[in-house]
């Protein structure tokens, strides 16, 4: 078991009871959330809180840095189809004010340590300007000792939404160091739209967290929302009205607001349309340069076919041309061979013959001289 919670807040006296958190848990759920905070599980220092981020953002930083949110501390207790959790069990209004009581014991439990990193969006609008959110109404406090004055050391924040800046983390508690932010963001836009609490909400959500800290708080250690709510109880009449008050201007100021938007919507409506439109007849007048593209192409292959058939044709002419002329000059050659054969062998012939008249010749001579010879004797 973590060591994070002491033995006096383990049980007895000093337990943690309905009477702190009697607007939100029973005796018996608050003792199921403590148990399941008092596990291994429990990473010291390394809790997220988040407000004004959507919710999947601020898991997935915090998973990707090996923190812990509500969620991931919670457990088996926030896992719908687990036996534990009460989710089943309860409405959605019951549901909501037991996760209202469980970020309240979530935030005791890291008051233990010393720190605790809270992810929202950037300077100058860094919470919601209604000032009842989960965070700023019931962690907050308790994080600067609304309950029995365990507090952290230091509160810090990062601002997720800003690419490049999910890492840099600067105190807010007990000194706000958001200077050191903007020196290397700037000061960015403030945030434009908050989410929306309805006025019966509102006075439900105000009535339990003056339960809250009117329960358990100290006083001297809450400073913000939680002091403002707690002044808030002894003018109670005159705030009704003038929140009454308040509550219709911005009533007309929402609806001015819808309006507007309404307006806008269709002005964009209108733009997107005239978008598309030009998208369409750029991308007809795209395709029918395509086509043309294509059927310039294919002429353009069907000349160089016919120019490479007409060469062929022409080659293949030429190749007949030279083969004939290549004939007739082994016909004119053989021609020519015969003709030296045949006088050749004529020379042969007129050699042989003046041969044989030569021996003849001779043999007349030597007859002649036989005779002659002869004649002498």
């Amino acid at each position: 078991m973590n060591s994070h919670i002491s033995r006096a807040d383990e049980g007895g006296q000093g337990s943690l009871g309905v009477s702190e958190f009697r607007p939100y848990l029973t005796t018996e759920e608050e003792n199921q959330i403590n148990k399941q905070f008092q596990k291994d599980t429990w990473r010291r220092n390394r809790q997220v809180l988040w407000s004004g981020v959507p919710h999947g953002l601020a898991q997935e930083w915090a998973d990707e840095r090996g923190m812990q949110t509500l969620t991931t501390a919670m457990g088996p207790l926030m896992v719908s189809d687990h036996p534990s959790c009460l989710k089943s069990k309860k409405s959605q209004k019951s549901w909501s004010r037991y996760m209202r009581g469980a970020s309240a014991v979530f935030a005791y439990h890291i008051s233990k340590g010393e720190k605790i990193t809270v992810l929202s969006p950037p300077p100058p609008t860094r919470f919601h300007p209604d000032g009842l959110t989960n965070y700023q109404a019931l962690e907050e406090p308790v994080l600067k000792g609304a309950i029995r004055g365990s507090a952290v050391s230091c509160i810090e924040m990062v601002h997720p939404t800003v690419k490049g800046a999910e890492d840099f983390c600067y105190q807010v508690w007990p000194a706000d160091d958001a200077r050191l932010w903007i020196a290397n963001f700037g000061m960015l836009p403030p945030k434009e739209h908050w989410r929306r609490i309805s006025p019966k909400k509102r006075n439900l959500i105000v009535s339990q967290t003056e339960l809250f800290i009117s329960g358990g708080a100290n006083m001297q250690n809450v400073s913000g929302p939680a002091k403002a709510l707690t002044e808030k109880q002894k003018r109670e009449k005159k705030e009704v009205e003038m929140r009454k008050k308040v509550e219709k201007k911005m009533e007309e100021k929402r609806k001015m607001e819808e309006k507007r938007k309404l307006k806008e919507k269709r002005r964009m409506e209108e733009k997107r349309k005239m978008e598309e439109k030009r998208k369409l007849k750029e991308k007809r007048k795209l395709e029918e340069e395509r086509k043309m593209k294509e059927k310039r192409k294919l002429k353009e292959k069907r000349k160089m076919e016919e120019k490479r058939k007409m060469e062929e044709k022409r080659k293949l002419k030429e190749k007949r041309k030279l083969e004939e002329k290549r004939k007739m000059e082994e016909k004119r050659k053989l021609k020519e061979k015969r003709k030296l054969e045949e006088e050749r062998k004529m020379e042969e012939k007129r050699k042989l013959k003046e041969k044989r008249k030569l021996e003849e010749e001779r043999k007349m001579e030597q007859k002649r001289k036989m005779e002659e010879k002869r004649r002498k004797r």
